[in-house]
């Protein structure tokens, strides 16, 4: 299982835009769900969903 310091290295480097790094690292990383990462930033969990399926295979297939 990867370190949080790879998936946040590995976030940094391929995902672009502020707005999707910070949803995949709290997702990824502090582990929210999408209804809470949604809340707390006032955007649509539909959103949330969009942005995570994007780039969690990226982030993933380029972890060591």
């Amino acid at each position: 299982m990867p370190r949080n310091s790879d998936i946040n290295a590995t976030i940094d480097e391929w995902v672009q835009g502020e707005r999707d790094r910070k949803i995949l690292k709290r997702s990824m990383i502090d582990r929210r769900t999408h209804e809470q990462i949604a809340e707390e930033m006032e955007i649509s969990s539909r959103t949330v969903d969009n942005v995570t399926r994007r780039w969690r295979g990226v982030v993933t297939s380029q972890l060591p």
